[in-house]
């Protein structure tokens, strides 16, 4: 098992030490044969070759125990480009708990700045099958303050999802939407205002299916 803890400093805001990505990269010298996990009918879910484990770490900074098999892996926590990578070389023992304080720091002042992105994509599209809260923590653990969930066709409003996990101090959003015309080409608004009794929160329906 591995369990990680993260001690932040230098942060800003108070944010404490999470929420932060962590990665386990193992060693194996046989190439990785597996398919790319995706929405078109294949759900094998498997990992790059390399890439061990991928875990999000809460605001409180600490890892549930991980199993992984006996092996030497290299473990990466970090929390976007504005954060340094903290990295260290592990040796995982059978019936074993390896533990790992890792230490995180702001390196880029970004006051007066937001770290946002406004062309996201989760479940609510076609093609995407990444749930809301999934989408909410990957943000989280890249640094994200600001995101507007641009998804095909359908305006999706996040601020339940923020409710429900607690994070409205960590992360904002709009709603938003991505025309997806036939002919003219894709484009994000936002704010935009969500109408629950209407085709797609209120979007043009396009292929006329109302």
């Amino acid at each position: 098992y591995l369990q990680v803890s993260v001690m932040a400093a230098q942060l800003t805001g108070g944010a404490g030490p999470g929420p932060v990505k962590l990665q386990v990269l193992g060693f194996d010298p046989s190439p990785w044969q597996g398919k790319l996990a995706g929405v078109f009918g294949d759900d094998s879910n498997q990992l790059p070759y390399g890439v061990a484990l991928v875990e999000l770490i809460d605001r409180d900074g600490i890892s549930e125990p991980l199993a992984l098999e006996p092996g030497d892996y290299q473990v990466v926590v970090s929390r976007g480009p504005r954060y340094s990578v903290f990295r260290q070389l592990i040796s995982v023992g059978a019936g074993q708990t390896t533990r790992v304080d890792a230490q995180l720091a702001q390196v880029i002042a970004t006051d007066g700045f937001v770290f946002g992105d406004f062309h996201v994509h989760s479940i609510d599209s076609v093609d995407a099958e990444v749930t809301r809260a999934e989408r909410v923590a990957t943000y989280l653990a890249e640094g994200v303050d600001f995101f507007t969930p641009s998804d095909h066709d359908i305006r999706v409003d996040f601020t339940g999802t923020l409710d429900q996990m607690d994070v409205t101090d960590l992360i904002g959003t709009a709603p938003s939407s991505e025309a997806t015309t036939f002919d003219y080409g894709h484009f994000n608004s936002w704010p935009v205002t969500v109408d629950p009794e209407a085709i797609g929160g209120g979007m043009v329906d396009w292929g006329g299916a109302a």
